[in-house]
């Protein structure tokens, strides 16, 4: 703790907020120097990647904190967005060193390393899935038809998504999962989200390349599958996920879900896409409900009648995924735009308060709440969800958008459920009774101690200098 005439500040979770205090510059330059402290090389950000949806965690035993190919969709965009807003040189090189770092991560057979998020790392192009296969070429692809792209990468980009389309159709093709293996039907893995995802890279570079023979074959033939009864049940909104019986998308998907038929929609024009979208859109209403902090939330998924899939039987209400919370209150709120209605523009401003309340001081939020593991009220981390309210944030500023300040993080201990996360600018640990767990080292991707382990280069006694207290009552 500090000493003398030092204050600690505390702060209690969630807090009595308006949206309009939150997505502000401060808290958009605070989470911007959150992120960059992450960096690990060019183009390459470290995470604890914890999967707050299934609960898992394990990345810490493997002592890995370091990339995973979904964060170039996400950090492509905010470069992107960046440097369109402020015209500071700094975020055009970010996006070019993007494109560099995904296409380091292309193995010998065209898949891409490092492609397995909470079951990372990979350090081969097995053992992965179509979405983080995927995502990246969208990264690269968006890119390649960027205004303020450098065009001597045109060519890599081009070369480097067509031999991953190989890899794609040798690989993963069909593979299927471990309840349809292999697949009778055209797909990937058979899981909604995910070939969704690799559907929309293909319409994506037809409209990039001007090549569409790989959407108009492969990509409209599984299109053709997800648009139908086997998956899609326009009763409830809702689609099968695929790789376990009489189970639905979990809600916290239906932000990628949307974002990639957005995609494609863009390309084909479909009418049953955009019908799909509107629809799925309007029963993400459904899943909300009043939490017991008195804030409105989404529930984590719903529970359908096994013999008539048309109809939910109940909404399952835990975990609190709010990892999911920017993309799809952008969702609804694009829906409103769409099909303004009062009662539902009410529901989304509810849940943007909702997430304002549980924003931290260094710009992040909980990847879900009433978990039996707490760690996921606690971390500090730039995951899909963070990053996306990253975007939320540029997008929110609008034209007031001021190019984001970057400054040394402060000492946060963030303490919920009998664990204490600790971090600053350059260290984490992870505590239970005064005992330490786990402890990292950003810049470092295997830099991970267990228990009393420490590093050679740096003292773990920095983080006893605490800055602000957050305490997370949810």
């Amino acid at each position: 703790m500090k000493d003398g005439n030092d204050r600690v500040e505390t702060l209690f979770y969630p807090r009595k907020v308006e949206p309009s205090e939150v997505y502000t510059q401060k808290t958009l330059d605070r989470l911007t120097s959150l992120l960059l402290s992450w960096k690990q090389g060019p183009g390459n950000f470290g995470a604890l990647h914890l999967h707050s949806c299934w609960g898992t965690t394990s990345v810490l035993t493997r002592r890995y904190h370091g990339q995973s190919t979904f964060m170039s969709y996400w950090l492509m965009r905010g470069a992107k967005k960046l440097y369109e807003r402020t015209k500071e040189r700094r975020w055009q090189r970010l996006a070019e060193e993007i494109v560099l770092n995904v296409i380091h991560l292309q193995a010998d057979n065209g898949g891409f390393i490092h492609a397995r998020a909470e079951h990372e790392p990979g350090y081969t192009a097995f053992r992965t899935c179509p979405i983080h296969q995927s995502l990246p070429v969208i990264a690269l692809l968006e890119y390649a038809e960027w205004p303020y792209a450098d065009e001597k990468y045109h060519d890599d980009i081009r070369e480097t998504v067509d031999r991953h389309w190989d890899y794609m159709q040798k690989v993963l093709w069909k593979s299927g999962n471990g309840y349809q293996r292999p697949l009778d039907f055209p797909g990937w893995c058979g899981v909604a989200n995910q070939d969704l995802v690799t559907i929309a890279s293909l319409a994506l570079y037809a409209r990039v390349f001007g090549d569409d023979s790989r959407f108009a074959s492969v990509g409209m033939d599984s299109l053709n599958v997800y648009l139908s009864g086997r998956y899609c049940y326009p009763e409830i909104g809702l689609m099968e996920r695929g790789d376990s019986p009489n189970l639905t998308e979990r809600t916290v998907y239906y932000d990628i879900v949307l974002s990639m038929l957005d995609l494609i929609y863009d390309y084909c024009r479909d009418s049953r896409v955009a019908q799909a979208m509107d629809n799925i859109a309007l029963h993400l209403f459904d899943t909300l409900y009043e939490g017991d902090d008195g804030l409105l939330h989404m529930s984590w998924g719903a529970q359908t009648d096994p013999l008539d899939k048309t109809r939910v039987l109940d909404w399952i209400r835990t975990p609190v995924t709010m990892s999911g919370y920017p993309g799809l209150i952008e969702q609804l709120e694009r829906y409103v735009r769409r099909r303004p209605d009062e009662r539902k523009a009410q529901q989304v401003a509810q849940l943007k308060k909702t997430l304002a309340s549980y924003v931290f001081a260094d710009g992040t939020f909980p990847g879900a709440l009433r978990t039996e593991d707490p760690i996921f009220q606690l971390v500090s981390s730039p995951n899909s969800g963070v990053l996306h309210f990253w975007l939320s944030l540029i997008d929110e500023l609008g034209e007031g958008l001021r190019p984001p300040v970057i400054r040394p993080l402060p000492c946060i201990h963030r303490k919920a459920g009998g664990l204490v996360w600790k971090t600053n600018q350059r260290l984490w640990s992870i505590e239970r009774g005064g005992e330490r767990l786990y402890a990292g080292w950003k810049i470092n991707p295997h830099g991970v101690v267990h228990g009393a382990e420490t590093f050679d280069d740096i003292s773990l006694d920095e983080l006893q200098s605490c800055d602000i207290v957050e305490i997370v009552e949810a």
